[in-house]
């Protein structure tokens, strides 16, 4: 009996001196009492997300967004526009992927891009706004904001109608990879067939 509380009080001692460390041993607390490594955060967050534990792993994504991670808010606003596992917030979702979008993250411009073209989740539509987050997006070679920014030139959405350079931001998507509808490309044709004597 009288080696137990020596022994306790030792424990304890070695507990407050070493620091206590669950699931991120060596990387820093992610209780909340310190701020986590920003790798070992993300890292952690994903190994969650991936064992199906959306709720402890959006915790973590918030926290890395808020020290500014662009890639943990667009994944964090993904999850709460969408209620990937957790309860849905649109309105802090959107909040979330607009901070990733200033940043320059480029899914976050394709998707903000896409919501003001559409007027989903509550995103009033702008079409002029949208052309400008795919012209961002699309500098990053996102072939997707490339076809969008094509078709939005082909039919005059979010600024004027211009055949010519509905077919070269068509071009740049398939050079990029990107599937362009053949009715896209159509206009591909008659912009070329305009150029002709």
């Amino acid at each position: 009996m009288k080696l137990k509380k020596p022994l306790l009080w030792i424990l304890m001692g070695l507990m407050l001196l070493g620091g206590c460390k669950t699931s991120m041993v060596g990387q820093g607390d992610v209780s909340g009492t310190q701020r986590p490594d920003p790798a070992a955060c993300w890292e952690e967050a994903d190994r969650l997300y991936d064992a199906d534990r959306q709720p402890a792993a959006l915790a973590l994504y918030l926290r890395c967004a808020d020290d500014g991670h662009a890639e943990a808010q667009y994944i964090a606003g993904h999850m709460l526009l969408f209620g990937d596992g957790v309860p849905r917030r649109p309105a802090e979702g959107l909040a979330w992927l607009e901070k990733s979008a200033d940043q320059g993250h480029r899914e976050a411009l394709r998707a903000l891009g896409t919501y003001c073209y559409s007027g989903d989740f509550g995103v009033a539509k702008d079409p002029a706004r949208s052309r400008d987050l795919f012209k961002e997006a699309a500098a990053q070679e996102d072939g997707f904001a490339m076809m969008m920014l094509g078709y939005m030139n082909q039919m005059g959405h979010g600024g004027e109608r211009n055949p010519e350079q509905a077919a070269y931001w068509y071009r740049k998507a398939a050079a990029a990879g990107f599937a362009v509808p053949s009715v896209m490309t159509d206009a591909v044709i008659q912009a070329d067939a305009k150029k002709r004597p």
